[in-house]
């Protein structure tokens, strides 16, 4: 099988999410168990979702372009687990976030192509509102970071593959980011349901996932 980047990058997050839902289950009395499985079945879902995107990555990965292979972190960078947040680093406020707004903003940006306004505001978002809260919020986090990454990246691509003679990937990159930002309702509920297990110290979805470079 050809490699696919996001296959890979799905199936080795609902491997790690499998391996740790019983650990988190036996630290919160099964309170965390329906959270971890709905994540693997966001994860699984998300197979279906972005599989053509990954084949038709295919002619640019084998010309040494690196499209979703470089948007994506490995699994490995996920922090290690640990049963509590270090130095009980855990949050007192919840910090809630209008989704539904932001997602209505952002996709009415991506019909304009005004991708660089998506990024400055995610950035924001990012680095000094409601997500540059640490310990909450973490699922919502890692999508918004995915997508920044992948806007960021959308430009060089497109250079890359011009000199090569191959097709804008740009409008491939445009769907991935699409598809992250119509979970997004999902990841954020999941997040809001997480806050009093995260209350009580226990590292739920914020130890789950890799920090993802977005500038």
């Amino acid at each position: 099988m050809p490699y696919l980047p996001i296959r890979k990058h799905l199936k080795d997050a609902s491997t790690l999410n499998k391996t740790r839902a019983p650990l988190y289950a036996k630290l919160t009395k099964n309170k965390s168990l329906v959270l971890s499985y709905e994540l693997i079945l966001m994860e699984e879902l998300a197979l279906f979702a972005t599989n053509r995107l990954d084949l038709l990555a295919l002619p640019y990965l084998k010309n040494g372009i690196p499209l979703f292979h470089e948007e994506l972190i490995d699994m490995k960078e996920t922090p290690q687990f640990r049963p509590r947040f270090l130095d009980d680093q855990f949050p007192i406020e919840r910090k809630n976030i209008d989704i539904g707004t932001l997602k209505r903003e952002w996709l009415k940006h991506i019909e304009d192509e005004e991708y660089s306004s998506i990024l400055e505001k995610a950035r924001e978002l990012l680095d000094f509102g409601a997500l540059a809260a640490t310990n909450q919020n973490c699922l919502t986090r890692h999508f918004v970071e995915s997508l920044a990454r992948t806007i960021w990246l959308m430009d060089k691509h497109y250079t890359d593959s011009l000199r090569l003679g191959l097709k804008d990937p740009r409008p491939l990159s445009v769907k991935f980011v699409k598809i992250q930002l119509k979970t997004l309702n999902w990841a954020y509920s999941l997040d809001k349901r997480a806050f009093p297990l995260q209350q009580e110290g226990i590292p739920l979805f914020c130890q789950d996932v890799p920090a993802i470079p977005y500038k």
